[in-house]
């Protein structure tokens, strides 16, 4: 979201709007129920993940491609008090389960990304070589025979047709996001 800090969908379910926004370098999300809204409409979908669980503090952790993504247990507020609310999975779908609150005044459901992007691509990713420099940044060195790649931030993003691409990739520690990708094609 280079040009916008927050997105609001209206109505994404019957009474609810969906907000997107960065706090503090952190992707977030609420949904806002409204009264006549039922939360228990709210399903989200992990379609292709290759693991998908709730960890013992209550968090959601999908691994997908070759990251994981992890959203902290959701917080709820209504009228200045916190409302329990747990993710639940049934299958590959997440729902919120919600304490007992009022269904006539404005409900916010707030979960959070702790973690998330892509690194890798459609076939095999090899790192050669890990460093960190002076600011505590991961700096990885590699090969990837991917033709194409879920690399985030990446600079070059066309298969350069050999056998080998090579690949250096920065994590920045505080962002918790790709910061810096070079991919080389040959």
């Amino acid at each position: 979201m280079p040009v916008f800090s927050k997105l609001t969908y209206k109505n994404v379910y019957a009474n609810i709007d969906w907000i997107i926004y960065i706090s503090e370098d952190n992707v977030k999300y609420d949904f806002v129920v409204h009264p006549g809204g039922d939360p228990k409409q709210i399903k989200i979908l992990y379609k292709n993940n290759k693991d998908l669980h709730l960890n013992e503090n209550g968090d959601l952790v999908v691994s997908i491609y070759n990251s994981t993504l992890v959203e902290k247990a959701p917080v709820s507020f209504q009228d200045g008090r916190n409302i329990s609310t747990k993710f639940a999975l049934v299958g590959d779908t997440l729902i919120f389960n919600i304490e007992k609150y009022n269904s006539n005044s404005k409900l916010i459901i707030d979960p959070s990304i702790e973690w998330a992007t892509f690194f890798g691509g459609n076939s095999d990713d090899f790192t050669l070589s890990l460093t960190t420099d002076n600011y505590d940044n991961a700096i990885f060195v590699g090969y990837t025979i991917s033709a194409t790649t879920y690399y985030t931030n990446v600079f070059q993003t066309v298969y350069g047709g050999g056998i080998t691409d090579a690949f250096i990739t920065k994590f920045d520690p505080f962002r918790k996001s790709t910061f810096f990708n070079i991919l080389w094609r040959y």
